[in-house]
């Protein structure tokens, strides 16, 4: 569930993987661009790595359980703590493992636009539409809407 605070927006979510799927990110945050991170987020536990394939810019006081990887540069400010540093001159693929983290969730996003809710009873069939600032209309695939 998405909620936006003062230009702050919260999410806590799970995201469950079709059975098989391939090239699956290990890494909590992954993305093909530049990633900034700022503020006091805090990004714990099994799977709180970040990937960017090009720059990543950290500021504030962000706490970072695992890794943070890019094959661009990272740039540092302020008081972080990060679990570890790595660059990498090569695409770098982290994966998730969201089973770990089904315990803490509100609720959880199907592979087939459903949601559910934390003890699985289906809550919403987004199928191919929005629910609460989330789009599911990319062929099963779950984004956080464009406000």
């Amino acid at each position: 569930m998405a909620s936006a605070v003062a230009g702050v927006r919260t999410v806590e979510t799970i995201v469950e993987l079709a059975a098989g799927a391939a090239g699956v990110s290990q890494c909590g945050i992954l993305t093909e661009k530049k990633l900034d991170i700022s503020g006091d987020l805090e990004f714990v536990g099994t799977g709180a790595s970040v990937h960017s394939n090009e720059l990543i810019d950290i500021s504030g006081n962000p706490e970072i359980d695992e890794t943070v990887s890019s094959d661009g540069s990272i740039n540092i400010s302020g008081n972080p703590i990060i679990g570890s540093i790595e660059a990498y001159m090569q695409r770098h693929r982290c994966s998730p493992r969201p089973l770990d983290f089904k315990a803490y969730a509100n609720y959880i996003f199907s592979c087939h636009c459903r949601v559910y809710d934390k003890v699985g009873v289906q809550i919403a069939n987004v199928n191919n539409g929005m629910w609460h600032g989330w789009d599911c209309s990319d062929e099963d695939k779950w984004t956080l809407a464009d406000r």
